[in-house]
């Protein structure tokens, strides 16, 4: 019988996960950038989109932060393709990897939606005054006294919200994408399961790595943020 656990192996095999690291930091990025897009519009039709629309931005918010994401991955791994045909475009193949940035971004959007909402919401009605008094239209209130305070007071749950995403980008080895875990889940395969304790300790450690990073970085922002806050 093998020993429990082998430390040289886990020595080797950290290095061949880490191989597919830029490929779960793209899935993030990618899923980041067109989710704060989507939350931007979600979050400003929430607020600002009158009765009908607030309602819709309402549903879409509630329906993307409700559905489990592996059920939302499915639907639009296998939906759109379909949809796409019915429109009279060709379905052939799609790449799995745009589907699954696209799952992600979704998902998030939600999230990111309710955290910018929280955030702009959390700026005292007096700031907006002040920015009035002092001869600021709307729009420059918004950019230069509304907006600096809005994006400091949703770092925490922003970056609540970029590690979730991180954690679940685990999920994309399910479509066939080799992120960290796909490749964790190739090498265990290859190895039929033999040193499976040393390949998933080493895929935790790898992504706590990278939210440990993350969360400094935040804090740090946050800080740094809140400063000239504190001297005002």
């Amino acid at each position: 019988m093998g020993k429990l656990f082998s430390v040289s192996y886990f020595g080797n095999v950290i290095p061949k996960l880490l191989s597919a690291l830029p490929s779960t930091i793209g899935i993030v990025l990618a899923s980041l950038a067109f989710g704060l897009v989507l939350g931007f519009l979600a979050a400003a039709l929430r607020i600002r989109g009158g009765p009908v629309m607030s309602r819709i931005a309402a549903f879409y918010i509630s329906f993307m932060r409700g559905v489990p994401l592996i059920a939302l991955m499915l639907l639009v791994y296998f939906g759109f393709p379909q949809l796409m045909s019915f429109l009279g475009f060709e379905a052939g193949s799609w790449p799995k990897y745009p589907l699954v940035i696209a799952s992600f971004a979704l998902n998030v959007s939600g999230y990111l939606a309710e955290n910018m909402r929280s955030a702009y919401l959390s700026v005292d009605k007096s700031q907006f005054e002040a920015a009035h008094s002092i001869g600021m239209t709307g729009l420059q209130g918004f950019v230069h006294i509304i907006f600096p305070q809005a994006v400091t007071n949703a770092l925490p749950s922003v970056g609540n919200t970029v590690i979730m995403l991180i954690k679940d980008t685990a999920l994309a080895f399910s479509l066939g994408v080799v992120d960290i875990m796909g490749k964790a889940v190739l090498i265990n395969a290859r190895n039929y399961g033999a040193r499976q304790v040393e390949i998933f300790v080493a895929v935790g450690l790898i992504y706590w790595a990278v939210c440990f990073v993350l969360e400094r970085i935040l804090d740090l922002l946050e800080k740094r943020g809140r400063k000239p806050l504190r001297l005002g």
